[in-house]
């Protein structure tokens, strides 16, 4: 059986934050350009971990990521 692990990030653009939350209480915060978040999904992405879910509001974007554990 197939076992996952999750992740979220939220993006303010306005503002230009970015906040990773690995859950267990681990973040990560960081610039928010538009560059600086495709060098984070990439680094995501070389790590295994894709997209499976995003919602977005007026200046928020909310990413779901999963990986197999």
């Amino acid at each position: 059986m197939k076992r996952f692990e999750y992740l979220t990030v939220e993006w303010l653009w306005d503002s230009g934050s970015l906040k990773v939350n690995y859950g267990n209480a681990l973040e990560e915060n960081e610039r928010g350009s538009y560059d600086e978040l495709v060098n984070l999904l990439n680094r995501l992405g070389r790590e295994r971990w894709e997209l499976v879910g995003t919602t977005a509001n007026a200046n928020w974007v909310f990413y779901t990521m999963k990986r197999e554990n």
